[in-house]
């Protein structure tokens, strides 16, 4: 039977409370008063009344895996459940709700190349075949590239639609105050369009082991130039190398720390 992997997603919002409020304003006003042949003249802050209405948001997900047509009976493999308080000006709560939604991943392909006896991959290009050509010019590579391409096309959906759906309810909170620079209306999509930081690339080499010594002299190191700084360490056979200035490399550990 087919498998299928499916991630669903739903917000329930709940009324907890109304609230009347005095918010400050941005601008005050002088008051006078007179007594006793004096005058005493007082700042005072404008405020206006505010009703507030508080709801707490609960956003439930899961992710889980089904055979055939069986979603009722679906396994759940993760779930979470979590919820934050949105303050609004008005009585409404339309807005804050994401109906239930449900992004599925076929996995057919993905499981028949597993071999089930020692849980590894048994994936190899039939080369017997017609329309085997080269190594990357055939029908078994063409259905992996399908497969990868609908892994990263759901893993997409998710993260858009989530990310869209949580910056909406986001910027429903409104506690009615005149600047509040903890909170962000797009937090979440800042997160969605901001570039990955290449300084935590985890692909990026930082040692490399060091060849056989030659018995060629080494070039003279020019100062400001990328350098070679070589480590060793009692062992003979541990030799290692740096790929970066020491400077750049501590620089680098130290972010990567932080």
């Amino acid at each position: 039977k087919p498998l299928t992997l499916r991630f669903d997603v739903s917000t329930t919002p709940t009324f907890v409370k109304e609230v009347r409020v005095k918010v400050p304003m941005e601008y005050s006003y002088e008051q006078t008063e007179e007594t006793a042949g004096s005058k005493i003249t007082k700042v005072l802050k404008a405020v206006r009344r505010v009703t507030k209405f508080h709801y707490d948001v609960e956003l439930e997900w899961s992710l889980s895996i089904y055979s055939g047509t069986s979603v009722d009976e679906r396994t759940v493999l993760m779930s979470n459940k979590s919820s934050s308080v949105i303050v609004k000006q008005a009585k409404e709560s339309s807005r804050l709700r994401i109906s239930p939604r449900s992004y599925e991943l076929p996995l057919t392909w993905l499981l028949k190349q597993v071999n089930l006896d020692d849980m590894a991959s048994q994936f190899k290009v039939d080369t017997s075949r017609e329309y085997t050509k080269t190594p990357r010019r055939n029908d078994d590579v063409d259905k992996a590239i399908e497969f990868s391409s609908r892994l990263n096309s759901w893993v997409g959906q998710i993260q858009t639609g989530l990310y869209e759906s949580l910056a909406r309810i986001e910027g429903q909170h409104d506690p009615g105050l005149v600047k509040d620079p903890v909170f962000s209306r797009s937090s979440y999509m800042d997160v969605l369009c901001s570039p990955v930081d290449p300084t935590f690339n985890p692909i990026l080499p930082l040692m490399e082991d060091r060849p056989e010594l030659s018995s060629e002299p080494e070039d003279e190191v020019v100062p400001g130039s990328l350098i070679k700084i070589n480590m060793q360490s009692h062992d003979d056979n541990a030799d290692r190398k740096a790929l970066l200035l020491h400077s750049d490399l501590t620089e680098l550990t130290n972010e990567h720390a932080r």
